[in-house]
């Protein structure tokens, strides 16, 4: 007889593998890029917020991010309040591609989520973020 919550954890590792297997299909590290613009997009954020917030190891983080200023979309500042913290934001053509990259997001979830309502998905956003609150 299996345990709720351990079927719960695996379900979730399950989803994370899918999602992931569909983007390496298309040989794209899409989901982080538009996971940072879309971060960046709603405020800036310092490197290590943006660390946490995406579960990423520091290094690994600064080089995709070196790759998103190299590509027009990030960049890097000092806030006047403290000179000191690099803080990045998007450029005009990082909101053009957060925006569009929005779009495909919205094209792709609704593919992934077709067999949900959009009150089951809402329900299970919810709990999803209470989990990682």
């Amino acid at each position: 007889m299996g345990d709720v919550r351990v079927d719960f954890l695996f379900t979730l590792y399950f989803i994370g593998r899918r999602i992931k297997g569909e983007h390496k299909k298309h040989n794209e590290d899409l989901m982080l890029q538009m996971t940072i613009l879309h971060l960046l997009s709603q405020k800036d954020h310092t490197l290590s917020e943006l660390s946490k917030k995406v579960y990423s190891k520091l290094s690994a983080l600064s080089e995709k991010i070196a790759n998103l200023e190299r590509g027009g979309l990030v960049q890097r500042n000092h806030k006047v309040e403290d000179g000191r913290e690099i803080w990045l934001s998007l450029t005009p053509l990082g909101v053009s591609e957060a925006n569009n990259g929005i779009i495909k997001m919205k094209q792709y979830c609704t593919a992934f989520t077709e067999s949900l309502t959009d009150a089951e998905t809402q329900t299970v956003t919810t709990l999803l973020q209470k989990l990682i609150a």
